[in-house]
């Protein structure tokens, strides 16, 4: 049988482990708010990024369209400057049609 001073010692001990065990749980705790604390701070810095991502985006959206705007109108001045230098091919052919007869004339003149 197990002598009561034995005993004793078994519940002391069984105490302090309890004591010990519950010692740490707190710890536990203490670190795990840090740790929450710590991810609360990151949750906040993260919507904050997004936040600024967001207006970031939305500048960029209107970049984009101010450039499809853009694009539109060079495309259109292309066109134009197309048809002005088909023009201006079509008036470099009579103009060198017109210094041909000038120029036949004015030697047709001087024989």
């Amino acid at each position: 049988m197990t002598s009561p001073t034995n005993v004793e010692r078994k519940v002391r001990q069984l105490d302090n482990d309890v004591k010990e065990i519950y010692g740490l749980l707190s710890t536990m705790d203490h670190r795990l708010d840090r740790v929450d604390t710590r991810l609360d701070k990151m949750d906040l810095r993260f919507d904050r990024m997004d936040t600024r991502l967001d207006r970031a985006d939305t500048r960029l959206d209107g970049i984009d369209q101010r450039l499809g705007q853009m694009d539109g109108k060079l495309n259109g001045i292309d066109t134009r400057l197309g048809q002005i230098g088909e023009k201006l091919v079509g008036t470099d052919v009579k103009l060198d049609r017109i210094l041909d007869v000038l120029g036949s004339g004015s030697s047709a003149a001087g024989k």
